[in-house]
């Protein structure tokens, strides 16, 4: 494809300019969409055209994944591919959100048949993760660390944990079958992080597989330390696992966890780590993959890990990175003996010394001994020894205390924050002020170094900043004071977040609370992507915030259980889902808002496979709605059964709640629940042999779609009347419905339509001997079912391929779709799909009967 290299955005500013200069590439390439889908997929990638072209013609950052697909298909080269990679990392700031991401992609689908000599299974591309934050521009000293961990480096000869050198001083040798472990300890400010950072990205090129961080919280101030389970669903979604086939259990994961990592070269930065119960689930039980591990305490249960223990900086070491910052000239004339004093003061703590260094460059009269003054008379609000907290605290109270009242109250009321950084929007919220003040505000504290910015317009406290700013807020401002900032918060979330899903998600408004007013100032989105963007930057904090909210103001918590529920089911963050509306049935208080919240607790359950756990809570939905007489609650409880008792294969009773729900929307004048429960009653109708009323139901569907134009139902009642043709031997005039529900999923973005749409395609291409075709959509119904996370689809889709592949004469690419088809089904712990003809007895005997042919074929 020639050289793509001057196309990288080694400049670009934002996601706009990223995502332009990708749209540029595309041009370039001279490729259509489904041309990129298919050289995606030769080279072992999923990229379906369609995700595609919604990435590109949108102004938000696109997941790495994609790029990184999107760059093979284009022939971009290593080292090209690495460039654009780069820059996709600086405009996502490296951070890691203390949640876990949303999902990635599960395993590829097989080979094409246009190419029957190549790999029978062609895997996929893996997720190749980069999550290390960036590495400190100003790292000083540490040299003798430096030099142990770097020939901690895999496979190196020379490797001080290999067996055939003498063990050292503080620890056995080391299994050369186990992972290479690091584990850094310090006092809280020693530099923990910095090294750990600055030795991972110097060893990052030689572990290709990936760089995995998380930040365990292990001494946040206000912040939970995260629970290894939780810790596991992030990492096994960073390593390309989809969210359904995650293990609920602890252990169950992290064994997933240590198979993903077998047989390759990952880099693992564990931060914060409180103990080692909390880290020990998250190491790799095999050689390659290196990990570094940070902690304020030395983790004597890690028998196999080189303890690398951190002091204070040396003294040469202290005053280099102290004055590092100010320049020769502007200590030129001062006595040597003062800057000694006053790195000693600062403890020759880096935090403390960056913090001191920032001071005196804002003071130009300043001294060198009028900073020692400072720091050696200032009040230690924490009643704690001379230690670490101690040192850092003589150097934030003399930054505090020379900040402006403006930045003083700001610095308080940032403690609050439930999450784990900020916008300048919610820093507004908190102050209750204007944002173009807030945020000279904020960049005020950052160039005190009070406030780091890891990405742009994200900021965030060092742990021992937030404990400082947390004492002096509950020393200096009044508890109502505090109630009142955090209350500003919750409503600018609240209005904000809906706003956001009306924008994003316009189909479910109906569904959602109305939006609450606020007082303080709120992003304007000027397009559905940057709304988009907006929900997934702050999703964390939300969620954190709404759980915050339980005691305090548990209204906001059940406000957004019902607001942020449709975000959390489309980015796959089912466990927070659960746990947040889990939390709302703790502070409801009146059995009226109880149906809701088990209607989305029952709904996330269905969409994980978990169907017998789906069914309890629509059952218990439906007795409170009943009992309360809410309507809406029932009828959502009734179709969540319908279609929960559909998967399972339990028809006639999938029907009786239709009927019911039919019945109930109808009596109500519910035309929305009207139309859903007509469509799911001609489906149900439909798969018992139920024709005349099956076309009836849908008929009467299609009139209520298009009289309300609402085209994402119609898409489905075309889906319907499609499947119905078929069953009747019509396929021309089926293949017609599907075209038409093809055109509107892609119309109105809606996947799960295009899937369906495409199998029923894919079935009557095959009926009418368009076997290629037929093949064609089955891979697109597998590329974008395996994107969304739903196995059954995926199930489906390896089996409509098997049977293309049979018809063009591809054997073994027909068994290993049955195969794999199997193992999906097996790994869920089911035997059937919704779909009757998709069942573990149909796949096997289609495998039997492909054996027995082999077998005729050897003996012939």
């Amino acid at each position: 494809m020639g050289d793509h290299g001057g196309m990288a955005p080694h400049e670009a500013p934002d996601a706009a300019a990223f995502v332009a200069s990708l749209r540029r590439l595309k041009e370039a390439s001279g490729l259509t969409y489904r041309q990129l889908e298919a050289r995606a997929s030769d080279r072992g990638a999923v990229l379906a055209h369609s995700t595609l072209a919604g990435a590109l013609n949108r102004v938000s950052l696109p997941r790495a994944e994609l790029v990184s697909a999107f760059l093979h298909a284009c022939g971009c080269s290593a080292e090209e591919r690495g460039a654009w990679l780069a820059v996709h990392r600086r405009l996502d700031g490296g951070r890691v959100p203390s949640r876990p991401p949303g999902p990635a992609a599960p395993p590829p689908p097989v080979a094409s048949p246009q190419h029957p000599t190549g790999p029978a299974h062609s895997p996929r591309l893996p997720a190749v993760p980069a999550q290390l934050p960036a590495d400190s521009p100003v790292f000083t000293g540490r040299h003798t660390e430096l030099d142990q961990l770097l020939l901690l480096r895999p496979d190196r000869p020379d490797r001080p944990d290999r067996p055939d050198r003498p063990d050292g001083p503080d620890r056995p040798g080391q299994d050369s079958a186990a992972p290479t472990i690091a584990a850094i300890d310090g006092m809280a400010g020693v530099g923990k992080t910095a090294l750990a950072l600055h030795v991972a990205h110097r060893l990052a090129p030689d572990l290709p597989d990936g760089q995995l961080f998380v930040d365990l919280h292990g001494y946040t101030q206000g912040v939970e330390p995260m629970d290894p389970a939780l810790a596991l669903e992030g990492l096994l979604r960073a390593l390309g696992i989809p969210s359904e086939h995650i293990p609920p259990g602890r252990d169950e994961r992290a064994a997933l966890y240590r198979t993903r990592l077998a047989g390759t070269r990952t880099l693992i930065v564990l931060d914060n780590t409180g103990s080692e119960d909390q880290v020990t689930p998250l190491l790799p039980g095999a050689p390659g993959c290196l990990v570094l591990i940070t902690s304020r305490r030395r983790l004597l249960g890690l028998p196999d890990a080189r303890h690398v223990s951190l002091d204070v900086l040396p003294p040469a070491d202290a005053i280099a990175l102290f004055t590092r910052p100010l320049g020769a000239t502007r200590l030129a004339a001062e006595p040597p003996r003062r800057l000694t004093e006053v790195v000693e003061l600062c403890g020759r703590l880096p935090l403390a010394l960056r913090i001191a260094a920032a001071r005196l460059n804002s003071r130009p009269a300043w001294t060198l001994s009028d900073l020692a003054e400072r720091l050696a008379h200032h009040p230690d609000r924490s009643g704690e020894p001379q230690d670490a907290r101690r040192s850092v605290n003589a150097a934030l109270d003399l930054s505090y205390r020379h900040l402006t009242p403006g930045q003083r109250r700001t610095y308080r009321l940032l403690s609050l924050q439930p999450g784990v950084d900020t916008d300048a929007h919610a820093a507004s919220a908190l102050a209750d002020a204007d944002v173009p003040q807030t945020v000279r505000v904020l960049d005020g504290l950052v160039d005190s170094h009070l406030l780091t910015e890891p990405a742009p317009g994200r900021y965030r406290f060092h742990d021992l900043v937030r404990v400082h700013a947390t004492i002096t807020a509950a020393a200096e401002d009044r508890e109502t004071e505090r109630d009142a900032a955090l209350t500003r918060l919750f409503d600018h979330y609240a209005h904000t977040a809906s706003v956001a899903m009306d924008a994003v998600y316009p189909h479910e408004s109906d569904e959602r609370p109305d939006t609450p007013s606020t007082g303080t100032p709120v992003p304007g989105f000027g397009a559905p992507q940057q709304a988009e963007t907006w929900l997934n930057d702050e999703l964390d904090n939300l969620v954190a915030a709404a759980h915050a909210a339980t005691h305090r103001q548990p209204r906001h918590t059940l406000h957004q259980s019902v607001t942020l529920h449709g975000h959390l089911r489309a980015r796959g963050r089912y466990g927070d889902a659960v746990a947040l509306h889990e939390s709302a049935m703790d502070v409801t208080s009146t059995a009226a808002t109880a149906p809701d919240t088990l209607n989305h607790i029952g709904e996330v359950h269905y969409m994980l496979g978990r169907n017998n756990e789906a069914l309890q809570c629509f059952e218990q939905a439906l007795d409170l709605a009943r009992a309360t007489g809410d309507r809406n609650g029932e009828l959502h409880a009734l179709s969540g059964f319908g279609y929960t008792q559909r998967m399972l294969g339990r028809y006639e009773e999938a029907g009786d709640h239709f009927a019911r729900g039919l019945d109930l929307a109808c009596a109500t004048g519910n035309g929305k629940a009207e139309l859903f429960a007509l469509i799911g009653s001609g489906q149900s109708h439909l798969v018992l042999g139920r024709y005349e009323d099956a076309a009836r139901c849908l008929k009467q569907a299609l009139d209520l779609a298009c009289a309300a134009a609402d085209r994402r139902s119609e898409l489905w009642v075309q889906i319907g009347l499609g499947d119905l043709c078929r069953s009747r031997d019509g396929h021309q005039e089926a293949a017609e419905y599907y075209g038409r529900a093809m055109r509107l999923a892609r119309a109105t973005g809606e996947h799960d339509g295009e899937i369906e749409a495409g199998f029923g395609l894919g079935r009557c291409h095959h009926v009418l001997g368009r076997r290629q075709d037929a093949y064609a959509c089955y891979r697109t119904a597998l590329t974008i079912g395996t994107e969304l996370s739903h196995p059954d689809d995926q199930v489906r889709a390896h089996d409509g391929l098997a049977h293309a592949c049979q018809a063009l004469g591809h054997r073994d690419q027909a068994r290993e779709h049955w195969r794999t088809a199997l193992e999906i089904l097996t790994r869920r712990g089911t035997d059937h799909t919704w779909d009757p003809r998709v069942t573990a007895i149909a796949l096997r005997t289609n495998l039997g009967v492909y054996s027995s042919v082999r077998s005729g074929d050897r003996t012939s």
